[in-house]
């Protein structure tokens, strides 16, 4: 067994308003600490040697392949394990979860709880994995890439260890354009995978390319229309992308089509209240709003924390139009 149990491995392009912040969050987890520049031309690479890693350089060819990158920096490490974190991300308490990882040593990979913070507020939360036994797991996808394991029937732990992702406020902006191009060529690449296709329908609808963003969603969903997939979460998309265009009936078929897919999660019928509520009509937003109210919260959505006051202050919108319009008839 090597010396080193324990090897961080990031990618950095351009980080170094965020770089230390992340460094100092894994102290006391590391033996070793690898990083991969794609091309910086700030002082991230200085800050990286500050904290002692052995800085790779990666020729980045664009628009990129981050996947790639991150297996460059993995097979230099030389530990039992490797932890994979991003520079715009922080680890809850380090020591303990060094601890956590050289403990499972049974084990070829542990989840992590992951939650991306926007304004201070987590809209979003969910297990990945992003620990793992060295040579077991390579990553695939130029963009949203993944850890895929590389023996059969490998022992996942789940674990109470927890990665934050605190972008700055302008990363959408700056990074969008080359997302889509390396999500576009995903797709290309792997024609029959729902994967990166979801993805680039799901980025189309960020950005608000709606005519795109329908295009793809039906794609995937005749990808996937043997069920098992994200199929309500572009349903969604599409009843977003839908109302944009105008086309309010398309929207509330598409949302009525993801509340069909999750019933039991009340946050689709909340967005297909919205819907009602945008056409005027308030009985019928007033249904799905109580039908919504009367489910139980699932913590596992990102949107959870602030659905319950958001179906109740519809409640009141609904009800204070519907009486207006009573007192002007």
């Amino acid at each position: 067994m090597s010396e080193k149990l324990i090897s961080a491995c990031l990618i950095v392009k351009n980080e170094e308003a965020v770089l230390s912040r992340c460094l100092d969050s894994i102290r006391g987890l590391w033996d070793e600490l690898i990083i991969v520049d794609t091309g910086s031309t700030d002082r991230t690479v200085d800050i990286a040697q500050d904290y002692g890693a052995n800085v790779l350089h990666y020729e980045w060819v664009a628009p990129g392949n981050k996947g790639s990158a991150r297996n460059f920096g993995i097979a230099a490490a030389v530990s039992q394990w490797i932890v994979v974190i991003d520079a715009d991300e922080v680890m809850i308490n380090a020591p303990q979860a060094r601890k956590d990882i050289l403990a499972a040593d049974s084990g070829d990979a542990i989840q992590v709880q992951f939650n991306n913070f926007e304004r201070e507020q987590i809209n979003l939360s969910w297990k990945q994995v992003r620990i793992f036994k060295r040579c077991k797991y390579v990553y695939k996808y130029r963009e949203h890439e993944i850890p895929v394991a590389q023996i059969e029937n490998p022992i996942v732990y789940d674990s109470y260890m927890i990665i934050e992702h605190r972008a700055p406020d302008d990363r959408q902006q700056t990074k969008s354009a080359p997302m889509i191009a390396r999500l576009a060529l995903d797709v290309e690449e792997n024609p029959t995978d729902p994967h990166p296709l979801y993805f680039y329908h799901r980025q189309c609808a960020i950005n608000g390319q709606n005519e795109k963003a329908i295009e793809l969603g039906q794609q995937y969903l005749e990808l996937t229309k043997s069920g098992g997939f994200i199929q309500a979460d572009v349903y969604s998309n599409m009843a977003t992308a839908y109302s944009n265009l105008g086309n309010l009936f398309d929207a509330q078929k598409m949302m009525h089509l993801a509340a069909a897919c999750e019933p039991h999660k009340r946050e689709w019928l909340y967005r297909l209240a919205v819907l009602y509520e945008n056409g005027q009509q308030w009985n019928i937003a007033l249904a799905m709003l109580r039908a919504a109210a009367e489910l139980l919260p699932n913590e596992e959505r990102q949107w959870e924390p602030l659905t319950t006051t958001r179906i109740y202050e519809l409640i009141d919108i609904c009800q204070r139009e519907m009486a207006h319009s009573k007192g002007r008839g």
